[in-house]
């Protein structure tokens, strides 16, 4: 998964244009899903994490971001 979040970083980079800070936030998104899933998304384990952001307090507009 490692690999692919790389990639992912170098699209939105370079191709897509995207700021330093949207960089940061996706490097966030990808640590927090590392640290409360750790596999590759699917279905069920997207609602998990939705469920466990939620009981953690983030803010719903946050986690729909």
């Amino acid at each position: 998964m490692q690999q692919l979040y790389k990639q992912f970083l170098k699209e939105k980079q370079y191709l897509q244009n995207v700021s330093p800070r949207t960089i940061k936030y996706f490097g966030w998104v990808f640590n927090r899903w590392d640290a409360l899933i750790g596999q590759s998304p699917d279905k069920q384990n997207v609602k998990e994490w939705v469920i466990r952001l939620t009981e953690s307090g983030i803010s719903p507009a946050t986690i729909n971001s």
